[in-house]
């Protein structure tokens, strides 16, 4: 999934945020917490608000 590696950090934890939330396959939350883990970013980061 090359994808995700475009997205930016914030982007990043949206999508996994809302993967969540849509109750998506567990396979995909991973796939995406990984990439969230290899880029050390901190989960409970703020994330800009609008």
């Amino acid at each position: 999934m090359s994808g995700i590696k475009n997205l930016s950090n914030a982007e990043l934890l949206q999508a996994y945020q809302l993967a969540i939330s849509l109750n998506l396959e567990k396979e995909f939350i991973e796939i995406l917490m990984k990439e969230i883990n290899k880029r050390n970013i901190k989960r409970l980061q703020t994330l800009d608000s609008n």
